[in-house]
């Protein structure tokens, strides 16, 4: 039999659509990001990816925007395949959405919590390959971070890169500044993420700005401490808030 989740949306197929993040824009129009296992997802014509799930019993990360009623789709799409949620659909993913901006243009910018070697990048990106090897999950391996620019017709993956080390590392919150750069939060596990060589306090708690092209790292800082979890915000645009 089919044993549904404890939380969340509830499917006849035992099917899973977890929505986990929001921004809407100055047109009160909803972009919305999140993991689906359903095949049926709906996407729309032309979306930059139309195909779910492509990992067999996985799952796939998708990006989806509303009109400012809430009645129809503007666009939707596909992103990458990840990982299941687990035997009998019963545990959420480590995998999936971890934060969501708009940029001037109404690009949407997401990052992403993977396990997905293969994760789609695009020339020009800070890190192109999948870099985690050491491993302590049976059967999935710990995610590494993910960031990714869709068009804001949600037709093109702009810009996309891995964020990661040799070892397991989070990436939890996103922000971007009033310069277009990129301001992203999280644990690491290892010491050797992408950063400049001038690094202060290569800890385990990060915070990294990074370029609106994702191809290089301008700023990091660490904490010695990990806390399991850290989300991220700009006060008066200027200074970085964790």
């Amino acid at each position: 039999g089919c044993r549904l989740p404890p939380t969340g949306p509830k499917f006849s197929a035992c099917r899973v659509t977890d929505v986990t993040a929001l921004a809407v824009d100055e047109q009160s129009r909803a972009t919305v990001a999140g993991l689906t296992e359903e095949p049926d997802f709906p996407v729309t014509a032309g979306a930059y990816g139309t195909a779910c799930c492509t990992t067999g019993s996985g799952a796939s990360t998708f990006v989806a925007r509303f009109t400012a009623d809430g009645s129809a789709l503007e666009w939707s799409t596909f992103l990458a395949s990840e990982a299941a949620y687990g035997a009998g659909n019963q545990a959420a993913p480590a995998n999936g959405i971890t934060g969501l901006v708009l940029d001037a243009e109404g690009d949407a910018i997401v990052a992403v919590a993977t396990d997905n070697t293969s994760f789609p990048v695009t020339a020009g990106a800070l890190q192109s390959s999948y870099t985690m090897t050491a491993n302590n999950c049976a059967d999935c391996g710990p995610p590494i971070g993910f960031l990714s620019v869709i068009s804001n017709d949600g037709s093109k993956l702009l810009h996309s890169t891995f964020y990661g080390g040799s070892a397991p590392s989070t990436l939890s919150g996103l922000m971007q500044d009033s310069g277009g750069n990129l301001w992203i939060t999280g644990v690491a596990n290892s010491s050797d993420l992408p950063k400049p060589a001038n690094a202060a306090n290569t800890g385990m708690d990060y915070v990294a700005e990074l370029d609106p092209a994702l191809s290089r790292v301008i700023r990091y800082y660490g904490s010695p401490v990990g806390s399991g979890g850290l989300t991220i915000n700009l006060r008066q645009q200027t200074d970085v808030v964790v």
